[in-house]
């Protein structure tokens, strides 16, 4: 669960002999083709946020060793956002159901003990 206004921060490692890693709030080479889209052909001017309703986003992602290739399609990540509900509490009813069963117990587990 996150706050309302929290940056999610996410990496990426991909293994083809190395690991090579890329990290969303980093600024090295990996990390600026894997989160950015540098030459703009999403066109969503160098982002690779994509919002496909109202809780709802796409991330086009290339992979942590694509300073190779800007594709921006190696990793798609959708994500959905929504407000945590609150558990709810217990009917009185529920509550009231479950001590007359306690009640009942004890009493019946009495009636035979003496």
């Amino acid at each position: 669960m996150f706050l309302a206004g929290t940056d999610l921060q996410f990496y990426e490692a991909t293994q083809n002999r190395w690991y090579y890693w890329a990290f969303s709030d980093g600024t090295d080479q990996a990390t600026l083709f894997a989160f950015t889209d540098v030459d703009n052909s999403l066109g969503f001017g160098g982002s690779v946020i994509e919002q496909t309703s109202i809780s709802t986003w796409l991330l086009h992602l290339d992979d942590a060793m694509s300073f190779y290739d800007d594709g921006d399609n190696d990793v798609l990540i959708q994500i959905r956002l929504s407000a945590a509900t609150p558990t709810p509490a217990p009917e009185p009813a529920t509550l009231l159901l479950l001590g007359s069963g306690l009640l009942g117990l004890i009493g019946f587990r009495r009636k035979f003990k003496k």
